[in-house]
C-alpha cells in the first residue's frame, strides 16, 4: 500500500462589513460592490470566484415604511427612486465557486439613504393702523402692521422644532412646532413681537418689507454634519398705496 492519508485543502474566505452612502432618496442610486473589502484566500473576492446572496431580513432605522433595497449579483446594492430616507442594513453571504470545497462567510452592508428636506413659510401682513401714528387721519410713522405666519413641509422627510425668525421683529416670540409631517402645513402661534412699527423711512420709501425665515431640523442622516437644519423664507411688503393712504 502506497501513499498516505488524503489531505483536504481549506479555502479561507472573509466577508467584511461595509458602509455606503448617503444616497439621495429622491433619485435613488447604486452603491459600490460589497466585495470591495472581501477576500478569498489571498485574492480579492470578485464575481468570478464567489457568489453573493442575501442572508436574512433587511433592517431599517427611520420614519415611515421601509423601502426594499436590491442586492445584485455583482455585490452592488440598488436603492430605488423615492425610497424612504433612513439607515438600512443588508445582510449578505459570499461563497466560493471553485470545487471541491465550498467556503462561505457573512457580513452586513449598511446603506444610508438621505432625505430631501424642504420647508416653506408664508408671511401675511395685516392692514396698517391709522390712529396710532403722528397723524390720526392717515397711516404714518408710529402706526403698526401685524404679521401672521404659516409653514409647510415640502420635502419627503418629517421635520422637527420648526421656528420663525424675522430681523425686523427682534422680539418675535412664536411657539416652536414640535413635528411637521411630510406634506403638512400649519399656522404658527405667536404670543408677542409680531407687530412692526412703521418708521419715517418706511413712509418715505412708500413700502415696508419684512423677510421671515422658518427653520426646521431633519434627521441626522440627511446631511454630512448634523444638526441638519433646513430653512425657508418669505417676503412680505406693505405697498405705498396702503401706507400713504390719506384716509379717503
Amino acid at each position: 500500500v502506497t501513499g498516505g492519508p488524503a489531505t483536504a485543502t481549506l479555502t479561507t474566505i472573509d466577508a467584511v462589513n461595509d458602509a455606503f452612502g448617503p444616497i439621495n432618496s429622491t433619485t435613488g442610486g447604486t452603491t459600490a460592490t460589497v466585495l470591495g473589502n472581501d477576500t478569498l484566500g489571498v485574492n480579492p473576492a470578485t464575481p468570478a470566484n464567489v457568489t453573493v446572496s442575501p442572508n436574512g431580513v433587511q433592517g431599517f432605522t427611520g420614519t415611515g415604511t421601509a423601502s426594499v433595497l436590491t442586492l445584485n449579483a455583482d455585490g452592488t446594492i440598488t436603492v430605488p427612486a423615492n425610497a424612504t430616507p433612513g439607515v438600512y442594513t443588508v445582510p449578505y453571504q459570499i461563497c466560493s465557486i471553485a470545487a471541491p470545497t465550498t467556503a462561505c462567510d457573512t457580513a452586513v452592508a449598511t446603506v444610508t439613504v438621505s432625505g430631501a428636506p424642504a420647508l416653506s413659510v408664508t408671511k401675511l401682513a395685516g392692514s396698517p393702523t391709522v390712529a396710532l401714528g403722528t397723524d390720526p387721519n392717515k397711516t404714518d410713522a408710529g402706526d403698526t402692521v401685524t404679521y401672521s405666519f404659516s409653514v409647510a413641509n415640502k420635502g419627503n422627510i418629517a421635520l422637527t422644532n420648526v421656528t420663525i425668525s424675522d430681523p425686523k421683529l427682534p422680539a418675535l416670540t412664536c411657539a416652536p412646532i414640535a413635528s411637521l409631517a411630510v406634506g403638512a402645513s400649519q399656522a404658527v402661534t405667536c404670543s408677542s413681537g409680531n407687530v412692526y412699527t412703521l418708521t419715517a423711512a418706511d413712509i418715505a420709501s412708500g413700502s415696508a418689507t419684512n423677510v421671515a425665515t422658518a427653520t426646521g431640523t431633519a434627521p441626522p442622516n440627511t446631511c454630512a454634519v448634523p444638526p441638519c437644519n433646513v430653512t425657508g423664507t418669505s417676503t412680505s411688503t406693505v405697498l405705498a398705496h396702503a401706507i400713504l393712504s390719506e384716509g379717503v
